[in-house]
């Protein structure tokens, strides 16, 4: 699997470049992720579908940037489960825009998800590995 971060936020594709500098099948690009998507593409919308924001505003200010780690833990839950349908899977930032969660904290709490759920994936050789500090929210 490939996971394609693609987001029109610039902030937050370098915040996820650092975050995820140690991995290699993760690329993190500016851009219209609509233009570039193919295969899977992941919702940064709750799970009723609204984007309205009224309530994401506010889970995002109960949790946190949680929001952020639950929603990338069941996006790559889901990849695992049904690794045949997710060559390439196309992510922007979660919980970053309605959810005002700073990108520094996503892509930290985004990069802890994936640790957790595809450790065998997370440490490249060649790449860099920073030390992210980061909350247990398992």
């Amino acid at each position: 699997m490939r996971l394609r971060f693609v987001d029109t936020d610039g902030d937050l594709v370098e915040e996820l470049r650092r975050a995820f500098a140690s991995v290699a099948d993760v690329t993190c690009t500016p851009g219209d992720i609509l233009a570039v998507a193919r295969h899977t593409l992941v919702s940064p919308a709750n799970s009723y579908g609204f984007m309205d924001g009224g309530i994401d505003a506010a889970y995002s200010a109960f949790f946190g940037s949680q929001n952020c780690y639950r929603a990338m833990r069941a996006v790559l839950r889901l990849v695992e489960a049904e690794s045949e349908l997710a060559l390439d899977v196309f992510c922007p930032g979660l919980a970053t825009g309605t959810g005002r969660v700073p990108p520094a904290d996503a892509a930290r709490e985004m990069f802890k998800a994936y640790e957790r759920v595809l450790p065998h994936l997370s440490l490249s050789p060649g790449k860099g590995g920073g030390s992210l500090k980061t909350r247990d929210m398992s």
